[in-house]
């Protein structure tokens, strides 16, 4: 008897990291990070006008940007309700990582920009 309700609870618990997988993968696979400056690979002088695209189900208000682990959320607005734009300053020269992720630090997606010197 203990080991039927054992598997029923792990079997319930299995699920539910499954469905939560699933949201997070949903969730990353419907965001983007977008250069519109320039090729994402090519772009000079420190800064960059980014485009970041969240899920309609994530409120634009619950989005956080981060460069090199640095929040720039600031600099960006709201374009539509799934749609964010900003110039993003402070690139370091090589390689930077812009992160977009909830408050609750859920990652939506990252992109790998690099900057080079003028």
């Amino acid at each position: 008897m203990a080991i039927s309700y054992a598997i029923r609870v792990a079997s319930r618990f299995a699920f539910a990291v499954f469905a939560l997988a699933s949201l997070c993968a949903t969730a990353y696979a419907q965001s983007e990070i977008k250069v519109l400056s320039s090729r994402p690979d090519s772009i000079s002088g420190g800064d960059a006008v980014i485009q970041v695209r969240i899920p309609s189900s994530v409120p634009v208000l619950q989005v956080v940007v981060l460069r090199n682990g640095v929040d720039v959320t600031g600099a960006f607005v709201a374009k539509d309700l799934a749609t964010l734009e900003g110039l993003v300053g402070g690139l370091n020269v090589g390689a930077n990582v812009i992160l977009v992720k909830t408050q609750s630090g859920t990652i939506l997606t990252k992109a790998l920009v690099q900057n080079w010197p003028i």
